[in-house]
């Protein structure tokens, strides 16, 4: 195969099919199957052309690119339903001869990185023509650009995107194996209007992220893949949205201090939760069914009361569907007959009003002692009396007479959430109560950091338990007091057949070298990975010091790749604010921000953040400040922190400190995973007088 003249000739489709579709990236990658002793070549592409073999990567064909290697044997045949395969004329079979993904410089190919069956070769743009790379593991950021994202899915990670509908996919992946993107472009793929499937609309897809500086990350990507119009948020912020819609009332977030608060919250995630709330609503609809009986017995209405006891509705839109069927009733009736109805319509609707006091029964549900103490026997009594007092301290911050305050907390919107899951059967518009609304699919990123709590009531909020996929890894956990339900009881929650939980091992961002030391502080074995420079742990004798070789970290980072996005990790949100008033003095050769929730830049340039702001993010370099004993002590919860941490770097990592960095670092540093400049002096060797005698 001639390797130059092989791209030439790609480069002139390139540039001929960028003008008939008037893009810079009509597609991203091309294979070339051998049929009938005929060479056909494919073009992959997120739009499908016919008349120039561009197919879009979501159709089955492109499975030759995905599934296939050169020198496989390759028939769409295995890959569709037998109505499919009559609708098409001829069958489509033949050997794979190469795999070719781009990248784009304007509306020609700058790089071509070519797959035989015998070898992998780099080929790119230098001047008029095209050379010969020697170097194969050469980076795809020496060239101005990256290859599209689609073009360097693994087989393993297509497998996961192309899972059937009718499956839930749950993945637990190392840090940088592609987790979030075999998301979000599984929900790509669930749209695709010409597959066997019913596409699924993304004004119905609820996506979930940890935090909102990943929300922000994510957004960015949505477009590309026809999911802008989806709905992106973090937990907290759907869940506030959710519970105003379906609310009749005034609710806020308290956010200053309440004695008691780290008690509630803890006491609020446990798992024993659900269950005392399942038995409140229903005995709170027990008690519902006896009063709306002795309200009736003036009115002949037995057949009524009948019907409240034995519909399988939840019980709010039971009330609800009684309360229309009594306003209909009463609308066509005369005389006593109408005045009769008419009472009955009345007392529905207050039924209705006295089942979705949500905000005021969360204060009823957290109040009762007893059936916490049945449904959490690990929790103290005292705790128990200590969330109580919370949450009547909370909700009674201005509070009327009959009516407690507009105030709740954050972990509060879950449990709201589930008592209107819980009365209703799923999402709610208070406008149109009758109206229940879930999603199509759903999807969950950084599942581990969300509680048991949490979790439930965003399974509750999709059609069917099929349409979901979950991605997290516990290795990467920094909320130690979220209850994770754990992966094999997330499987058996979605009761469904055949759910099952895939593992991606292989991790695609970070360096081996990065990996490997990650490996090692969560006593993992060695990781697999793309060569690259060993990481760095500077140790200074000051805090001066420390400065002078961050900048100087800096600086050489910003000359050797000025359009890299360098991240400062601080151990804590206090730190960022003095770091950033030390560093905006200084001479950097590169623009300094804080990163924070929404307000993160992710363009070239320094970013200075704390751990929890990390999550799900990734950056070329990463400068961890202060890996001390007293930021990550030798405990599984720190363990978790640097890892998440290490895992955020791409192709260059520096930990810089002025005092003894974490036992977690011991191991790394004996077996030389860590190039380790240690500027501390060497403290003198002294001796008691004791010590001056024969021993």
């Amino acid at each position: 195969m001639d390797l130059l003249n092989f791209t030439t000739q790609l480069n002139k489709d390139y540039r001929s099919d960028c003008a008939e579709f008037n893009s810079d990236s009509p597609w991203f990658a091309h294979f070339t199957l051998m049929a009938n002793e005929q060479p056909i070549s494919f073009k992959i592409g997120n739009t499908r052309h016919h008349a120039l073999r561009i197919i879009d990567w979501r159709h089955p064909m492109s499975k030759g690119f995905y599934d296939a290697q050169p020198g496989d044997y390759f028939d769409l045949d295995d890959y569709q339903t037998s109505r499919v395969k009559a609708e098409r004329y001829a069958p489509i079979a033949g050997n794979i001869l190469q795999h070719t993904m781009v990248v784009n410089n304007g509306r020609a190919i700058r790089q071509a990185t070519i797959k035989t069956a015998q070898a992998t070769h780099i080929v790119e743009a230098d001047g008029q023509q095209f050379v010969l790379l020697s170097e194969t593991s050469t980076r795809f950021g020496a060239v101005d650009g990256l290859p599209d994202i689609r073009a360097l899915l693994t087989k393993e990670q297509y497998q996961l995107i192309t899972t059937s509908n009718l499956q839930p996919v749950i993945i637990q992946g190392q840090a940088g194996s592609g987790k979030t993107t075999v998301a979000l472009y599984r929900v790509s793929w669930l749209m695709y209007k010409d597959s066997e499937h019913i596409p699924v609309d993304p004004k119905k897809v609820l996506i979930v992220m940890f935090n909102k500086a990943l929300q922000s990350y994510v957004a960015n990507t949505l477009e590309p893949l026809g999911l802008e119009s989806a709905n992106l948020f973090t937990f907290h912020a759907w869940a506030l949205e959710e519970v105003k819609n379906a609310y009749n009332g005034k609710i806020e977030i308290y956010i200053d201090k309440i004695d008691g608060a780290n008690i509630a919250s803890g006491i609020k995630k446990q798992i024993g939760i659900l269950k005392a709330m399942d038995e409140f609503v229903q005995n709170q609809t027990d008690r519902l069914c006896q009063w709306v009986e002795q309200k009736l017995q003036p009115y002949n209405a037995s057949d009524w009361v009948e019907q409240l006891r034995n519909s399988n509705q939840p019980i709010v839109q039971r009330l609800i569907s009684l309360r229309i069927k009594a306003l209909t009733e009463r609308n066509k009736a005369s005389g006593k007959e109408q005045d009769r109805l008419r009472q009955i319509h009345i007392l529905f609707s207050k039924a209705v009003t006295r089942m979705t006091l949500y905000k005021e029964e969360l204060l009823n549900f957290i109040s009762s002692t007893e059936l916490l103490k049945k449904h959490l026997p690990n929790v103290p009594e005292q705790d128990l009396d200590t969330l109580a007092r919370y949450q009547k301290t909370l909700q009674n911050i201005d509070s009327s007479e009959r009516r407690s305050g507009p105030y709740v907390a954050f972990e509060d919107l879950a449990l709201i959430l589930r008592l209107i899951q819980l009365k209703n059967g799923g999402l709610l518009d208070k406008i149109q109560d009758d109206t229940v609304n879930l999603y199509d699919h759903l999807v969950i990123d950084e599942a581990q950091d969300f509680g048991a709590l949490e979790m439930t009531v965003l399974l509750a909020s999709v059609r069917t338990r099929s349409g979901v996929t979950i991605v997290g890894d516990t290795n990467q956990k920094i909320i130690p007091d979220a209850a994770f339900m754990g992966w094999d009881m997330l499987a058996e929650q979605l009761g469904i057949e055949g759910a099952k939980v895939s593992n991606l091992e292989v991790s695609h961002r970070s360096t081996k070298p990065i990996m490997d030391l990650a490996s090692s502080i969560i006593n993992d074995p060695p990781s697999q990975g793309r060569t690259g420079v060993k990481p760095k742990l500077i140790i200074t004798a000051n805090q001066q010091d420390k400065i002078e070789s961050l900048l100087t970290c800096l600086n050489d980072f910003v000359k050797d790749t000025p359009n890299a996005h360098i991240c400062i990790v601080c151990r804590n949100l206090r730190d960022t604010s003095p770091l950033m008033e030390i560093l905006k003095d200084k001479d950097v050769a590169a623009p300094i921000r804080i990163g924070h929730n929404k307000n993160f830049d992710f363009s070239a340039g320094i970013t200075v953040t704390n751990l929890r702001q990390i999550k799900g993010l990734e950056f070329d370099a990463v400068i961890l400040l202060d890996p001390s004993e007293e930021n990550y002590p030798n405990d599984s919860q720190a363990k978790k922190y640097l890892y998440t941490a290490i895992t955020r770097a791409r192709d260059n990592l520096v930990m810089i400190g002025d005092s003894e960095p974490s036992s977690l670092l011991s191991s790394a540093i004996e077996n030389s995973l860590l190039e380790v400049n240690n500027q501390l002096k060497v403290v003198p060797i002294e001796f008691t007088d004791e010590e001056d005698e024969p021993l």
